[in-house]
């Protein structure tokens, strides 16, 4: 996934006691060679550690989840650099080299959740692991599912959202320094949850191959959520949002104009992508008035988005949303 994108940095994903948001375990990372497997290779060895230069392949073996593995499903684990440390992601790709029509497949990208701001610790609870990736496969499209730095098999604290963007966007450039797979270059698709939504949006603003995003109570950036926080109409504000309330200006600076905010902020008028935000009316992480702000925003760019909410907490999931949320992606090309 090419397109424009944005210098490296940090940004955002918990408050001062740690806001938890959306997202498993992890594993320690194999050595740093090429390890050609399944008809997928690195088309070159990684010299140095610039970003996005891919750190190993590996195709993994699952005896003990293989029901859930698509006849012909092949399950990768790629290492890659970003900002000087290895970057875990875990690749779902359909049998095959492409669809019969001769072009490369779609890219799914699913983002998990996690930490708004700089976590002290590994956050493992918010990981991918090789079991939950092999229960995202898709029969046509290739899966791309990142564990940012701090997550899984990334080394490293948890460094808050934008830097998990900047990881994300270091793994599609090392996606596109492997050979044997064809991807679509303008079919790229987007799945949020939480903090992963601010990636997805963050992703849908700078990079024009994005046709459409689904967002799982996201994330809607700083100054969003501060503008959100100090509104007449937030009502009254639980602890939480009043640690939110403390800790961005704090880890930030006072000044919401400044490039520290920007960064950690969504330019909206930049996504102009088709959206689906699906939300729970009893969230206390990203509450209803929240979500109907964010649309709001949205809507200015797009008129065909969507809110959806279900009478659910954070990141709500049911059989009826997960059907919705793929129809809204297979309406703009999915699996065509």
């Amino acid at each position: 996934m090419g397109g424009k994108t944005r210098g490296a940095s940090l940004i955002l994903c918990a408050a001062a006691a740690l806001v938890l948001l959306g997202g498993c375990s992890s594993s320690a990372p194999p050595a740093a060679q090429a390890v050609p497997a399944g008809g997928i290779r690195i088309a070159q060895r990684a010299r140095g550690r610039a970003d996005g230069t891919p750190i190993s392949l590996t195709l993994l073996v699952r005896p003990r989840f293989s029901t859930e593995v698509l006849p012909g499903e092949r399950l990768y684990r790629l290492y890659y650099w970003s900002r000087g440390r290895r970057v875990e992601v875990f690749l779902d790709v359909p049998p095959g080299s492409g669809p019969d029509t001769g072009g490369g497949f779609s890219l799914l990208v699913s983002l998990h959740g996690g930490f708004v701001l700089p976590a002290a610790f590994h956050a493992n609870a918010y990981s991918v692991t090789p079991k939950m990736a092999a229960e995202s496969a898709l029969p046509e499209d290739v899966v791309f599912l990142p564990n940012y730095r701090g997550y899984g098999g990334s080394p490293g604290a948890a460094d808050g959202a934008y830097s998990d963007y900047v990881d994300t966007v270091n793994g599609l450039k090392a996606l596109s320094a492997l050979s044997g797979l064809r991807i679509t270059r303008d079919e790229t698709y987007l799945f949020g949850a939480s903090l992963g939504g601010f990636v997805a949006l963050d992703l849908a603003a700078h990079d024009p191959q994005v046709r459409a995003l689904v967002l799982s109570s996201p994330y809607p950036g700083g100054q969003l959520m501060m503008q959100w926080l100090t509104s007449p109409s937030s009502g009254q504000l639980d602890r939480q949002d009043l640690n939110i309330l403390g800790a961005l200006p704090h880890s930030y600076g006072p000044d919401q104009g400044s490039r520290a905010w920007a960064l950690r902020s969504i330019q909206f008028q930049d996504v102009r992508q088709p959206a689906l935000i699906i939300a729970g009316t009893e969230d206390p992480i990203n509450p209803p008035g929240l979500m109907r702000l964010l649309y709001a925003e949205l809507k200015r760019s797009n008129a065909s988005d969507q809110l959806e909410f279900l009478h659910a907490g954070h990141v709500p999931e049911t059989p009826a949303s997960k059907y919705a949320e793929f129809d809204w992606l297979y309406s703009f090309g999915l699996n065509s």
